[in-house]
C-alpha cells in the first residue's frame, strides 16, 4: 500500500510518460496535456485580446499626433480607454 504522502509522485511520474510500457501506443496523458495547452492559451487570448486592441489604437493616436493630424488624434485618443470600460462592463454582467 502506497502511503498518501507519496501519491503525488505516481501521478507526476505518469503526465511525463508519452507512451505506454506495454504496447508503445500513445497514452492518454499524452492527448489530455496537448489539449490543456491549446486550451491555456486560448483563455489567455480571449483574456487578454481587448487590452491589445486597446494598445493598437493607442498607437494609432499616436500615430496621427506625431505626423500633425492632431484633431484626429484627439478624436480618436478615446477609444483605448473606451474599449477597455466596455470589456469590464461586459466581464461584470458575464459573472453575475
Amino acid at each position: 500500500m502506497m502511503k498518501k504522502e507519496w501519491g503525488w509522485m505516481s501521478t507526476f511520474k505518469r503526465q511525463k510518460e508519452e507512451h505506454c510500457h506495454y504496447s508503445g501506443l500513445p497514452s492518454p496523458m499524452a492527448y489530455e496535456n496537448k489539449t490543456n495547452k491549446k486550451m491555456k492559451i486560448k483563455n489567455q487570448i480571449f483574456k487578454w485580446y481587448p487590452v491589445g486592441i486597446a494598445f493598437a489604437y493607442m498607437l494609432y493616436s499616436i500615430g496621427l499626433g506625431l505626423v500633425g493630424m492632431t484633431e484626429e488624434a484627439q478624436y480618436s485618443a478615446h477609444w483605448p480607454g473606451t474599449i477597455l470600460l466596455f470589456t469590464i462592463a461586459i466581464n461584470q454582467i458575464k459573472k453575475q
